[in-house]
């Protein structure tokens, strides 16, 4: 491990002691109005994408950037590292430590983190790995002096996809028309799905309406079943809500199924994702697959029914 870790800094010592640096500035960046170059420099090895891993290669000329932090009992020098989405109120939100080397919030796996740095020619470079759940407005390194109030930056430049119009949607106030006329697969319908809703519990059986469910943005299981059925069968798709449960006890739940053809596939909710499993060629293979994704299902749940479509609420698995 020891000598490996000597290869790689003697390969970035060479990288940064040629002529002509990193050229940090692909055609996918820009530089933040105000920004200083000498200071910091960005480097992406690969064009940025959502739901799509990027390196990111830091490079901090100015010990007023550094922080010092204790990492696994050691103090090491760091950097501020945020990225910022697009969304309603603006500017990304700061998010949460997920693993070492991912960072889950609202925009998925980010940001707000302290990145380690090590010493190389009168430089400090560092790296991290992004995987962007929405569209990117900015990637900033954030500086020690001033509150943080100065910083460096780059802007992402990109053509818009279909997929950046869906994030797009999901950062305003749509409505059940617009949500149709953008969302025309299943697999963009989850990414606005992800992107505008989150999970929360509410009592009975009843779902939100799906015009009331895009108001209150949250919900459980039942309404995000019932919006993603309404969307699809509006659609053109063939489509059936379907609860199971392994007991006639309360705590089913609720997914959508919908057919390509005679091949089954079905959107489910869990905590906060949503994602689409299949092709399946049966009911019974939906729910096989429903126990290998849920730790909490031992066997295939012996209870089930189609819920009327359109309807708010399922008959009860005991009827």
């Amino acid at each position: 491990m020891f000598k490996k870790k000597i290869v790689i800094l003697m390969v970035l010592f060479v990288l940064f002691s040629l002529p002509g640096r990193i050229n940090a500035f692909d055609k996918n960046f820009e530089i933040i109005s105000g920004s200083d170059k000498y200071v910091v420099d960005f480097s992406c090895r690969d064009e940025i994408k959502i739901n799509e891993r990027c390196e990111i290669l830091i490079i901090v000329y100015d010990k007023s950037y550094i922080h010092k932090k204790f990492i696994d009992g050691e103090e090491k020098a760091t950097v501020n590292f945020l990225v910022f989405h697009n969304n309603k109120s603006g500017w990304g939100k700061s998010i949460r430590a997920f693993s070492k080397e991912k960072f889950k919030g609202p925009g998925g796996y980010v940001e707000r983190t302290y990145i380690p740095l090590t010493n190389i020619n009168d430089k400090w470079i560092g790296e991290v790995t992004i995987i962007p759940r929405r569209s990117t407005q900015a990637i900033a390194v954030w500086k020690n002096k001033n509150n943080g109030k100065v910083y460096y930056g780059i802007k992402i430049i990109r053509k818009q996809s279909s997929e950046d119009k869906i994030l797009s949607l999901a950062n305003s106030e749509p409505t059940i028309e617009e949500v149709i006329k953008s969302a025309k697969t299943p697999e963009q319908l989850v990414t606005f799905i992800n992107n505008y809703f989150s999970v929360e519990f509410h009592e009975g059986r009843k779902a939100y309406k799906p015009e009331k469910f895009l108001n209150v943005q949250h919900g459980d299981c039942k309404d995000f079943a019932l919006f993603a059925e309404s969307i699809l069968h509006k659609s053109g798709y063939k489509t059936k809500r379907f609860e199971y449960s392994p007991t006639l006890k309360p705590g089913g739940h609720v997914i959508t199924l919908y057919w390509i053809g005679e091949e089954i596939y079905y959107i489910t909710s869990r905590l906060n994702d949503v994602k689409i499993y299949g092709p399946f060629d049966s009911v019974h293979g939906v729910l096989e697959q429903e126990v290998k994704r849920r730790p909490d299902l031992n066997e295939v749940p012996k209870y089930y029914k189609f819920c009327p479509i359109g309807e708010l609420t399922c008959p009860p698995l005991d009827e």
